[in-house]
Formats: structure tokens, C-alpha cells, sequence
């Protein structure tokens, strides 16, 4: 199975697994994404809002940067970090994401 095939494969599988609300399933799916491709956007974006929905803001935070970090023309991840900065109050944050 070539690379991309796989991680299209994994991608599908997290999905469903977050879908399914198995989240710890999901997480894992996704990390598998980025063993592959650390710079997989949809993988870091979906991570990140998974682990915003599970309470974890840090780690939410971590992969929506590393989002912006790889694709700073994508505005979802900037939208995304943005919201996050503001819900947190770190105001400086959520400007430059603008």
C-alpha cells in the first residue's frame, strides 16, 4: 500500500472512530497520521478539535499551532487557534491569527 493510500485509509478510520465517540481510538488513529506525515493538516486540525472537545486546551492548542505552522495560508487553522487564543484570553494571540 503506497503512503498516501495509507494515510487516506487512516484518516477515514479516525473519523469514524471519532464519529463512533471513541475517542481514545481516535486520537490514535490520528497520531498514526502524523508518525507518517507530521504536517498533515486535516489530521492536526481534527486532533486538535478533538482533544478541544475531550478538555484538553493545551494539547488543542499544540496541534492547531503546528497546523498554522504548516499551512499559514489555511484559514481554518488560524480561524481555529484564533478562537482558542480568545476563549483563553490571550488576546495578542487571537489578533495576529486575524
Amino acid at each position: 500500500m503506497s503512503e498516501d493510500v495509507a494515510i487516506v485509509a487512516l484518516i477515514a478510520r479516525a473519523r469514524l472512530l471519532a464519529a463512533r465517540a471513541e475517542d481514545d481510538a481516535a486520537k490514535s488513529a490520528y497520531v498514526d497520521v502524523l508518525r507518517r506525515d507530521p504536517t498533515h493538516f486535516a489530521a492536526l486540525n481534527e486532533l486538535a478539535a478533538l482533544a478541544y472537545a475531550s478538555g484538553y486546551r493545551s494539547a488543542a492548542r499544540t496541534a492547531y499551532e503546528q497546523a498554522v505552522r504548516c499551512l499559514p495560508d489555511n484559514p481554518l487553522g488560524r480561524v481555529n487557534l484564533g478562537n482558542l487564543f480568545a476563549e483563553d484570553q490571550v488576546f495578542a494571540g487571537a489578533r495576529a491569527q486575524c
